[in-house]
């Protein structure tokens, strides 16, 4: 909720512990900014302060987090995996030579 300030703009950003952190802005430009920490709002009596359950906030964070992915199509995964398969075969087969190679090396140099 923006409320006016003299001639400033006051906006409200929401600290992690619940604390309620106001920014005056100068101009739209946004060039000057000025954040204090004040103490929360003073709460009606007659609600309890009903805490989130880490876990169940946990979740709603994983299932947010999850549905941001973007998934490859089926054909970039299948590309990428013809990829990864074919320097696995070709990585191998070369160091497979360097091993058979050393090892005739050293069978003709200790005869």
């Amino acid at each position: 909720m923006p409320n006016r300030c003299g001639e400033m703009i006051v906006q409200r950003l929401f600290h992690p512990l619940g604390r309620g952190v106001y920014c005056c802005v100068a101009d739209s430009l946004l060039r000057q900014c000025v954040a204090k920490e004040i103490s929360p709002v003073a709460k009606k009596e007659s609600q309890p302060v009903k805490k989130q359950n880490r876990i169940v906030r946990y979740l709603r964070e994983v299932k947010a987090e999850v549905q941001k992915i973007v998934w490859p199509s089926r054909r970039a995964t299948l590309n990428l995996t013809g990829i990864v398969l074919a320097v696995t075969v070709v990585m191998s087969l070369a160091l497979g030579l360097i091993d058979w190679l050393f090892s005739r090396l050293f069978a003709l140099i200790l005869g």
